[in-house]
């Protein structure tokens, strides 16, 4: 099988309404980016993230990312802090929260047992310096709801120092009512 190596860390975008005294400026260095993260995208090719044989496309690492966050949080949500930094930051339902270890203790403290995503189109687009904007519509269900909910999610994708990979440093969720 092909592998990718992918660094990630969920993170989000903080909406206007936030309070800046509450969250220092955010910056990532390279002592506190964490090891990367390596899983299976497609067994067809390899794909080798900035700087290999084969440069990686902003569509591809986007499908790549979704495919790996949404199969976590769908078996094991605490596996998810994984892919966050410490200046990574989540928007969740209007909530901010910054760092790894909080976004995963939201993440878990969600009030249902088993999660399903269907994810019904994702879009990417490259963004400043090296980062890569993913754009999630989809439905869920929990705890086996013969009704799901629609959903919205944004990531924003950012370089690892040395080109080694990607990291995500926005993350923002929300429920889609009406």
């Amino acid at each position: 099988k092909f592998r990718i190596l992918v660094f990630l860390a969920l993170c989000s975008v903080v909406s206007c309404a936030f309070n800046l005294e509450a969250f220092p400026a955010r910056q990532c260095n390279a002592a506190q980016l964490k090891t990367r993260r390596e899983y299976v995208l497609e067994p067809s090719r390899k794909l080798v993230l900035r700087g290999g044989s084969a440069s990686p496309n902003f569509e591809e690492v986007g499908r790549a990312y979704v495919q790996h966050y949404y199969g976590i949080f769908d078996s094991n949500r605490a596996g998810l802090q994984n892919l966050y930094q410490d200046c990574s930051m989540m928007s969740f339902e209007g909530e901010q929260i910054q760092g790894a270890q909080a976004i995963t203790q939201k993440l878990i403290s969600l009030p249902f047992q088993t999660v399903q995503h269907e994810i019904i189109t994702s879009d990417s687009q490259p963004s400043a310096s090296g980062g890569i904007i993913v754009f999630v519509c989809g439905n869920l269900k929990v705890d086996g709801s013969e009704n799901p909910m629609k959903f919205s999610q944004v990531f924003s994708l950012q370089p690892l120092p040395n080109n080694q990979g990607y990291f995500c440093y926005n993350d923002i969720f929300r429920l889609n009512y009406g």
